[in-house]
């Protein structure tokens, strides 16, 4: 669109998230980015993210000294080894998330389904009340939904709204769609529906739409597959309390 900066390439937007060259996603082998830079600077944890044969750990600088210590003992494998990788963090952590699979789509080889039902678009505020109630804190919360842009893609049965997706900034030019089904009417297609609703919108915009969710959401996966999203990574993230990730081991 006239005006407006083009979207990042899905390398460049991870190797400023990380805060590498692009160049380093690609060589065999393991590095350590422990400088505060890119999109996670200030994160309180440690990020493990695997592409291909490539292992970037990012860590906070004063932990990352500890780290660089184990680090012989990884391979691009050990992302799916999690008590492996919490005995290189060597900190009990708050929480784990992950595996995580991320993925990025282009238009090129976007596959929107023949929608049966009616896509509307909403008010996020509309689709909260709704849908938010319906389902449990957790699944809210890991949906994304309350970070989204406006308007909102949902579908509709009566008074009812039983599935939304919204596109959730990640970057200037980078999004990624959110999505929830009503837990009364899932297995039916209608979250890759509006999910492919709201890509169609962020492709037509020029910008770079990318998926992330756990691994083990097969559904969420399978949506993401079904529309023609490429699978680019996995991570796994340590999340700490601040005054933990200040300190060495």
């Amino acid at each position: 669109m006239r005006g407006r900066h083009p979207s990042p390439s899905v390398d460049e937007y991870w190797a400023d998230q990380l805060g590498v060259t692009v160049e380093r996603l690609g060589p065999p082998g393991v590095a350590l980015v422990h400088e505060g830079r890119g999109g996670f600077e200030g994160y309180s944890g440690v990020l493990f993210f695997r592409r291909g044969e490539t292992l970037i750990v990012s860590a906070p600088p004063d932990l990352a000294r500890s780290i660089e210590a184990s680090l012989s003992a990884l391979s691009p494998d050990a992302v799916e080894d999690l008590q492996l990788l919490r005995s290189v963090v060597g900190i009990e952590p708050e929480r784990v998330v992950g595996p995580v699979f991320q993925a990025f789509v282009t238009p090129g080889r976007f596959s929107p389904p023949s929608a049966a039902h009616p896509v509307r678009l909403e008010d996020a505020r509309t689709v909260e009340s709704h849908l938010r109630r319906a389902c449990t804190e957790e699944e809210w919360e890991v949906s994304g939904l309350s970070g989204v842009r406006t308007p909102v893609a949902a579908v509709r049965e009566g008074d009812m709204i039983v599935a939304a997706a919204g596109a959730r900034e990640r970057a200037p030019r980078v999004v990624d769609p959110c999505v929830l089904t009503h837990p009364g009417h899932r297995g039916r297609g209608l979250g890759r529906e509006v999910v492919a609703c709201v890509t169609a919108t962020a492709l037509d915009q020029g910008d770079l739409v990318v998926y992330q969710t756990l691994r083990s959401n097969r559904g969420a996966v399978a949506i993401a597959r079904g529309l023609g999203f490429v699978e680019y990574a996995t991570g796994v993230a340590f999340r700490l309390a601040p005054d933990r990730a200040e300190g060495s081991r």
